[in-house]
């Protein structure tokens, strides 16, 4: 999961390059992982979150960047640790 944060990240690093653009600080500001969905979302579960949002947080810890430049620490907010079971929308949305 490490691996899908970070080619977000590049992303809009090579997206940002790609404008001509340099030193533009990149910052994650919703991060997280769905622990509970409907039947056609297998990987909304309470291990999947926990890895994530665990993985995550040694990875804010360890100031440690991306392929892309491994020496850049990526500022990260970590979204909602908690259920919203009145949000509208799929039940993952809830979770």
């Amino acid at each position: 999961m490490k691996i899908c944060f970070h080619a977000m990240v590049d992303a809009a690093y090579f997206a940002i390059l790609f404008l001509n653009y340099t030193n533009i600080p990149v910052v994650v500001t919703d991060s997280g992982w769905l622990s509970k969905g409907g039947s056609n979302e297998p990987d909304a579960t309470i291990d999947t979150a926990n890895t994530y949002n665990s993985n995550i947080i040694k990875h804010v810890l360890n100031q440690t960047g991306t392929p892309k430049y491994p020496r850049i620490a990526v500022s990260t907010c970590i979204y909602e640790l908690y259920n919203e079971d009145m949000k509208l929308g799929p039940l993952s949305k809830k979770n």
